[in-house]
């Protein structure tokens, strides 16, 4: 397995993949689980009985633990939960049940002994029935948290030291000394079925370990020089962890920083993606993963405002992270009708763009009514922000378009570019050919307007009414929309999604860079 995705972190472009190995399971994985087998036995009897939710409580616990140990562990809460449950109500039961037995038996054995008088006469008090008084001690005794001598013997003498015809101390010591007895042969008893709960839950945990095979995840970069593009490339690894074995694919890398990143890895099988923060190619995998592999980060997102797009749910929810774990903020931000493809969020304005999967460009606004509006007709693929927040690109089928905050148009590129980033007022181009060798063309861009082709007069009126509508309420939003910016550079590009609006698009009737002239521009 392995797929790529080229990000721009520093001011250096990046080839990033992902790659897996088999992998047996570490030694280290295999003492963890063994340890926390025993913790949750052993917090297992400590549970009261008629408690179920403290062993529900127990078991979650324990399945965090377990998933810190294989973040993808496909172990589910209910499957993990039923097994304990069904054990800690069956040895509730069977404790239940053995208290009752040696009740009766404690009883049976004394009035085989000693006589017993059918009604205890009580003075100035009302007259105690035997039969009734065997039914309160069996019932005291059945409901026992602990079995223990004392408290046996309390109740017992209790109950029926005046039914007996005959008590004095010798009676006294005779029916403690069985009770004691008794006390014993429960012990033995429990103990036995102790050792038996405590086998099944050891030999259901470590089944479920090794039943699962596992692989190695890799994810390493390669940076690539300007100018020198075709040098041997070096890999470095940035991240590797143990996950269970399943199609896992590198979803998105957004720019949330000049040197941090978030990589989004999707497990498929268990449908959910792991997020990996990146600062200065250090590592840190999030502790918990979210739910879906077809939810999108918002190019724009930040560690303290991360836009998630959630597919299933279809709604756009706000979060944050904190202590090496995702929190989802309390309400989400809005919902929406159809999937989306990509979107970006605007932290000046708290604002969202987002495509729905036909093309359409919509957009959330901080307003009271909380609504969306469609902003252009025209069908596009993705939508970003740029670091720079001064510049919109276009994406044509053929052509790429650089557009300025002032909405004048500073720059054709004849070729449509794989990535377009903008650092310090350069403009980097970056092109893959067939053979999969990566081109950077690098542009300076001089006060706005770029060195090459001279195109400083060519103004907004270019691009028609509808679209110059289009990028005004888009620059009510933002300050710019740049797609293919380190922010995502991991999302398609921006381009038409069909041929009709791509011949209606009045930017196909502008002149390529090559095309450009001195005096054609100047008219």
């Amino acid at each position: 397995m392995e797929n790529r995705i080229i990000t721009f972190i520093g001011k250096s472009f990046y080839i990033c993949k992902v790659t897996s190995n088999d992998e047996p399971t570490p030694d280290k994985i295999k003492d963890k689980v063994v340890e926390l087998s025993n913790k949750l036995q052993e917090e297992f009897f400590k549970i009261e009985r008629g408690k179920t939710e403290n062993v529900r409580a127990e078991a979650l616990k324990m399945l965090q633990s377990w998933k810190y140990l294989i973040p993808n562990l496909d172990l589910t809460e209910k499957h993990l939960c039923d097994f304990l449950e069904e054990l800690f109500n069956q040895f509730h039961y069977n404790v239940s049940d053995l208290q009752a037995e040696k009740a009766r038996e404690m009883l049976s054995t004394v009035k085989n002994v000693y006589h017993f008088n059918p009604v205890n006469k009580r003075f100035l008090l009302p007259d105690l029935n035997l039969v009734d008084e065997e039914a309160a001690y069996l019932q005291e005794v059945f409901n026992m948290k602990v079995f223990r001598s004392e408290s046996l013997i309390s109740k017992f003498l209790g109950h029926f030291k005046g039914f007996i015809e005959v008590y004095n101390d010798s009676v006294k010591s005779n029916i403690e000394e069985l009770i004691m007895r008794t006390e014993e042969e429960y012990m033995h008893q429990i103990s036995i079925s102790v050792s038996m709960i405590k086998r099944k839950i050891h030999d259901f945990i470590l089944n479920e370990f090794n039943s699962r095979r596992l692989q190695r995840l890799i994810v390493s970069v390669c940076s690539i020089t300007i100018g020198n593009e075709d040098a041997q490339r070096n890999w470095c690894t940035i991240f590797e962890g143990i996950f269970q074995e399943e199609e896992v694919i590198l979803k998105q890398i957004i720019r949330t920083g000049f040197t941090t990143s978030i990589i989004s890895l999707a497990f498929m099988k268990i449908d959910q993606i792991l997020l990996i923060i990146i600062e200065d190619l250090i590592s840190r995998p999030l502790s918990n993963l979210i739910p879906g592999c077809d939810t999108i980060i918002a190019s724009g997102s930040t560690l303290s405002s991360l836009i998630l797009f959630k597919n299933k749910e279809l709604k756009c929810v706000e979060g944050y992270i904190v202590e090496g774990r995702y929190v989802q903020a309390k309400d989400q931000l809005f919902f929406y009708l159809d999937p989306i493809i990509g979107g970006a969020y605007f932290r000046s304005t708290k604002e969202v763009v987002y495509l729905r999967e036909t093309g359409e460009i919509f957009y959330f606004g901080p307003s009271k009514t909380k609504t969306t509006e469609q902003l252009t007709k025209y069908s596009f693929k993705d939508a970003h922000i740029s670091v720079c927040e001064r510049y919109i690109a276009l994406y044509s089928v053929d052509e790429m378009y650089l557009i300025n905050s002032d909405l004048k148009l500073i720059y054709i590129e004849s070729k449509c570019p794989r990535h377009c980033v903008i650092h310090e007022d350069t403009l980097y181009l970056l092109f893959i050919s067939e053979n999969d060798c990566p081109r950077i063309k690098k542009v300076e861009i001089q006060g706005g307007v770029s060195n090459k082709p001279k195109t400083k007069d060519v103004i907004s009126e270019r691009f028609g009414s509808e679209l110059r509508t289009s990028l005004n309420l888009g620059m009510n939003l933002i300050t710019g929309i740049l797609a293919k910016n380190a922010y995502n550079i991991s999302g398609p590009n921006i381009i038409p999604s069909s041929q009709e609006a791509i011949n209606s698009n009045p930017l196909e009737k502008t002149p390529k860079s090559d095309q450009l002239e001195d005096d054609q521009i100047h008219k």
